[in-house]
């Protein structure tokens, strides 16, 4: 609880109190949970489109060697071990329940945007205290639209929005390491 009484100096010089930080990233997850509910209310549990590709590749799995072929074939043209990889667990585990894959794809995106939140509260140009929340607040709306249902309601979309997720937790490894004193 004393975590939460000690002021933070923000990256734009102004103090800001942890409640209020907590406050700020509950806002910021508002559109994720409505993405989350959305999954939860119009999802089914129902192959769809490149879903359907997934039986095939559970039965061959059976083998290593029909494991290793499943793992390497490629999704049009390119070969996506590691998202094929978390998808065949999900799979797996969940006896192919395709709604715990969906809430996985927002899972990869709430990570993502996570990292532009801790990216953008890193920047250290001195900029109105409100601009940068107010982009962040803009970009969960846009992020966490109901209008990429298809992203939301195709499990399969995890095999790309992960490649995203890589992408940001990279940069955002690389800049944030450079930010820290040695």
């Amino acid at each position: 609880m004393e975590a939460l009484s000690k002021p933070v100096e923000s990256a734009h010089g102004s103090v800001l109190q942890p409640r209020s930080l907590l406050a700020r990233y509950l806002i910021y997850g508002l559109p994720a949970l409505a993405a989350a509910w959305f999954i939860w209310h119009y999802g089914v549990n129902v192959p769809f489109l490149d879903d359907w590709i997934v039986p095939g590749d559970i039965r061959s799995a059976s083998t290593f060697k029909g494991f290793i072929q499943a793992l390497f074939r490629g999704d049009n043209d390119h070969a996506l071990l590691i998202p094929k990889l978390v998808f065949f667990s999900l799979a797996y585990l969940t006896h192919w329940n395709i709604k715990i894959g969906m809430l996985a794809v927002l899972l990869s995106s709430v990570i993502t945007f996570f990292a532009i939140v801790r990216l953008a509260e890193s920047e250290t140009q001195t900029t109105s205290w409100w601009r940068v929340p107010l982009a962040l607040l803009l970009s969960a709306l846009l992020m966490f639209s109901f209008v990429h249902y298809d992203t939301w309601l195709h499990d399969w979309q995890l095999t790309h929005d992960m490649g995203d997720m890589f992408v940001v937790l990279a940069i955002a490894f690389i800049t944030l390491s450079r930010s820290v004193p040695s």
